[in-house]
């Protein structure tokens, strides 16, 4: 009888979990400057130019820009269908998570882990923007599914599995982390039963050849390149131990870890550190073999760090997240488990803590309230809109460096806007001076817009500030970290 309620319970969970995926999807809000710069790529490019490295400085795997690039092609590009294979991916991650938290957790800890990972607001918002961090949760949880249900390689099986491993790498760059966590689970388990080892080896030679053919192709110049050992240095492990600073960074970034899972409150860090802790140190002692599926892969990625090879941001460990919460889970489990008994009362108090913890947590990085409370990091869309609908929409736009790509995708490129009445855009280089650039405009023009676009608001008051100083302000329009401005020079007699 509780089997099947548990049964019910899961559906609504997923259901839930799949509507509010749905939700942000339809809200259709305005690409972000990443997912606008990797647009760009996939409507200037053939499938053959996407084998190239990215322009704008992006990157992203190969299986992931050709799936764009074909429901572009087939239903034309819009924020729609660039968002559809992150959607799908998505959608398809709640299920797998289902199923395998059923293989690593009792009821109703498997339920409890569901909720958890199918409301978190990082899934929510990645299964609805165009980016490939959606792919690489899925990419994950489909090893993991893969793995425990096949649970060994043999002679019938060893080439679906070389055949998979090969293709998913080039689907998802940290699936060689889960990839080679596999391969371990694996060879321990031939240990185990003493069997021939030999298709493992053809799987190993198989999802080796594809990572070095990917990493010579798609990775090696995308890795090596200043902009994004500049952009991620900050993001590296340095494994200075000698070093005080060192290892505050270190263990900054580790927290991070947690951070992801639970935001900022030190309760719910606390819960997440020693629930994990907890878990690896049980499975350890139990011989629960699956746990190398569960922390071999952050372990990776955290080695890779250390050598520059792989940044520890929030985005990019996202395919950590579901891996995580069932750490965390096997941590409350156990420690549920042993507080049943009358007399383990400390046992009780570790688990009530650690529950409060994992509420707040819970609460902070849920994603209900985007259903009220649209979320938008940028709107680069709607100041276009307004240059659009403006009686002067002809004058020409200075573009700041960060609304260039906002301007020509959407006057370029997407089905939706690219009939936009908008005037000539005059791009803006990197720390380039807006104000000077508008003044110098405004020797030949009678009024000049600028659309600007930064990750700071503050830059933008900034902005207008100086403007005012120096040109008349016309007309403005505010949204989320962009603005469109329209200006004319002072003692002009043209309003």
């Amino acid at each position: 009888m509780d089997q099947e309620r548990y049964k019910w319970i899961e559906r609504i969970v997923l259901f839930i979990s799949v509507v509010l995926c749905l939700i942000l999807f339809v809200q259709d809000r305005s690409l972000l400057l990443d997912s606008l710069n990797v647009a760009r790529n996939i409507g200037e490019r053939s499938f053959v130019e996407l084998i190239n490295p990215l322009n704008y400085e992006q990157s992203a795997p190969l299986l992931f820009l050709w799936g764009s690039k074909f429901f572009t092609l087939v239903i034309g590009i819009s924020h729609y269908s660039l968002r559809l294979l992150p959607l799908l991916a998505g959608i398809a991650s709640l299920f797998l998570f289902a199923d395998i938290s059923k293989k690593v957790l009792k009821s109703p800890f498997h339920i409890m882990a569901l909720f958890w990972f199918g409301t978190h607001q990082l899934v929510a918002r990645y299964a609805t923007e165009y980016k490939q961090y959606m792919i690489d949760v899925f990419a994950t949880l489909l090893i993991i599914w893969f793995v425990i249900k096949v649970g060994k390689i043999n002679k019938k099986n060893w080439w679906k599995l070389a055949l998979g491993g090969a293709l998913v790498i080039w689907l998802s760059m940290p699936s060689i982390f889960v990839l080679i966590s596999a391969l371990v689970y694996f060879a321990i388990s031939h240990l185990k039963k003493r069997s021939s080892i030999v298709p493992l080896l053809w799987v190993i030679g198989f999802v080796g050849l594809s990572f070095i053919a990917n990493y010579v192709i798609m990775l090696r110049s995308t890795i090596g390149s200043s902009h994004m050992q500049d952009f991620h240095n900050s993001f590296f492990l340095e494994g200075k131990f000698y070093d005080l600073d060192s290892l505050f960074h270190d263990f900054g970034l580790i927290v991070g870890q947690a951070r992801m899972l639970v935001g900022k409150s030190g309760l719910a860090i606390a819960a997440v550190l020693l629930s994990i802790v907890t878990s690896i140190f049980i499975s350890i002692k139990q011989k629960r073999y699956e746990i190398i599926l569960l922390v071999l892969p952050i372990v990776g990625a955290f080695g890779a760090s250390l050598f520059g090879k792989y940044s520890i941001l929030e985005r990019l460990m996202l395919f950590s997240l579901p891996i995580s919460i069932l750490l965390v889970m096997m941590g409350v489990e156990y420690y549920y488990q042993n507080a049943l008994p009358k007399k383990a009362n400390f046992s009780k108090v570790i688990f009530g803590v650690i529950l409060l913890g994992l509420t707040v947590g819970f609460y902070e990085k849920q994603s209900f309230k985007y259903i009220f409370d649209s979320f938008e990091h940028e709107d680069n869309r709607s100041a276009l809109l307004y240059i659009s609908n403006h009686a002067e929409h002809e004058r020409d736009i200075i573009c700041s460096q960060h609304a260039v790509p906002a301007y020509e995708y959407y006057t370029i490129y997407d089905e939706n806007y690219k009939n936009l009445k908008v005037g000539s855009m005059l791009p803006s280089e990197y720390n380039t001076d807006i104000k000077s650039k508008a003044l110098s405009r405004l020797i030949q023009e009678e009024k000049v817009w600028i659309l600007a676009n930064h990750y700071h608001e503050n830059e933008i008051d900034s902005l207008i500030s100086n403007l005012n100083e120096v040109a008349i302000i016309e007309n403005s329009y505010r949204a989320k970290s962009s603005a469109a401005i329209i200006i004319s020079k002072k003692g002009s007699s043209n309003k």
